[in-house]
């Protein structure tokens, strides 16, 4: 993109420090106009159904849930404290 296009990039803000805006009180990612990324803990996570959305998984069993089953508008899934667990990788 050395043309200085924008296009196929994605911006992200955090409330409070860059102007970005909260939905339902989660951090969101603008995908495109009028659409929202929402992160979402694993349990608010399982509510959002075809919405696009991150799952934060804290737990292996959390991390297998998504894997197995995922919710149509999972985009990807955010794992957090889980890389030392050798069992799990």
């Amino acid at each position: 993109m050395g043309d200085g296009s924008t296009a196929g990039a994605m911006a992200a803000e955090v409330h409070g420090s860059t102007g970005g805006r909260r939905l339902n009180g989660h951090i969101c990612v603008a995908q495109e106009i009028n659409q929202s990324l929402a992160f979402l803990l694993s349990a608010l996570a399982e509510e959002q159904g075809d919405q696009p959305f991150v799952a934060i998984v804290k737990s292996r069993d959390e991390l297998l849930r998504w894997l197995g089953k995922p919710l149509r508008g999972l985009q990807w899934i955010q794992v957090e404290g889980l890389l030392s667990d050798h069992r799990l990788w």
